[in-house]
């Protein structure tokens, strides 16, 4: 199959800056600015040319250069800062006793465990004469044996902390991704409840996330839960293993595994049985549009996320909030938009094979869309012509 030559010009020019972007983040981690600063560099002076018209000249394409010079100096910055961001924090408290007081903001059971994940953290060492506590952005993630009354929002006081060095640096790269400063494993957990607040929509959304989840668990054969569970909840049923491992030896035969990671194939199809539904009701297509958009985000918060679902549920609303403001949809932009925000806020979730996959197939996916309508459109055309 033959690339059309006018290609570049429908590929919208954010794609190209998220490309220069993600090239500063790989340049950084790699330490390879010699080799992929002046490849932007000529990538650049050749989008450039190509988008330009015959009149271009050096004195238009150097705010373009700047731009991108920018743009690919930024992908370098913000990895670093967040590198630097963890090493700061395990350095002030490794090798430690320390207390701990923060929000609750998630709590799980895994493998019959309770795993309590605490932000907005301050720690204070125990040796200090004066009570002084050190704020940190990162969270603290605590598995614990305790079947604690602790809800989402509860602020608590953990004592008698000891943190050690992450194992490896994959697990540190896990981590900062993660957003969590350290992983402890504390059998009994001995803390202080500082405040409680079970009226907070934190509490209440978690609640609710929970109840859903246990209501379906006795409703559904176990086999049937674990796959709806996986598939439309996006949470392993880790109570029924034997259960998850047929499952997925079935899969694996038939070489259809990623069907069980929900992604979005399996919003597509939620949001067409929506739509379907909708298009029942006699109501202008703004309200269908909003309701759909409505519906989406309460799916959102009642499920358990990951980055193809991200991704999937931001294009859908972003799609549907251009349908209702009448703009033009362009999927290649939203995806390029969307990349880049996620990269923006946490910018090491580029080294990990999930987000490589989602957006680096999704890319292919359109691209090839692309290139056959373009393909397509040239017979039309010599007909035409004819």
């Amino acid at each position: 199959m033959l690339v059309p030559p006018n290609l570049i010009y429908k590929t919208p020019p954010l794609v190209f800056l998220t490309g220069i972007y993600i090239v500063g983040i790989a340049a950084q981690y790699t330490q390879n600015h010699y080799i992929m600063l002046p490849l932007i560099l000529c990538v650049t002076i050749s989008a450039f040319i190509s988008y330009a018209d015959s009149s271009w000249s050096f004195k238009k394409i150097i705010p373009a250069i700047i731009l991108c010079i920018g743009i690919y100096s930024c992908g370098g910055f913000l990895l670093q800062r967040q590198i630097n961001q963890f090493q700061r924090f395990h350095t002030q408290i490794n090798q430690r006793k320390i207390d701990i007081t923060g929000t609750v903001s998630d709590i799980q059971y895994v493998n019959r465990q309770m795993v309590i994940t605490i932000k907005n953290i301050a720690t204070k060492q125990q040796n200090d004469s004066v009570n002084k506590w050190t704020s940190h952005q990162e969270k603290i993630q605590i598995y614990t044996n305790n079947k604690e009354d602790i809800c989402v929002s509860d602020t608590i006081e953990v004592h008698d902390i000891y943190i050690k060095n992450a194992p490896n640096s994959s697990f540190s790269q896990y981590l900062i991704k993660e957003g969590i400063g350290t992983t402890l494993f504390i059998p009994k957990l001995q803390y202080t409840l500082k405040n409680t607040d079970r009226q907070s929509w934190q509490c209440l959304i978690h609640q609710k996330k929970e109840s859903l989840y246990n209501s379906l668990r006795q409703k559904f054969s176990p086999h049937c839960f674990t796959m709806f569970s996986a598939i439309f909840l996006g949470k392993s049923n880790t109570d029924k293993k034997q259960h998850s491992t047929s499952i997925k030896a079935a899969f694996s035969i038939w070489g259809i595994m990623h069907y069980l990671a929900r992604s979005g194939l399996h919003l597509v199809i939620l949001v067409y049985l929506w739509l379907l539904l909708l298009n029942t009701i006699p109501i202008s297509c703004n309200y269908k549009y909003l309701t759909l958009i409505i519906v989406n985000c309460i799916y959102c918060l009642l499920s358990w996320s990951s980055i193809p679902f991200y991704r999937a549920l931001a294009t859908v609303i972003l799609y549907k909030i251009n349908s209702l403001l009448r703009l033009q949809n362009n999927f290649l932009h939203l995806l390029a938009f969307i990349c880049l925000c996620i990269l923006l806020y946490n910018p090491i979730q580029l080294l990990f094979l999930d987000f490589q996959l989602s957006f680096g197939l999704t890319f292919a996916l359109a691209y090839f869309s692309l290139i056959k309508t373009e393909l397509l459109k040239k017979p039309l055309q010599t007909i035409a012509s004819h």
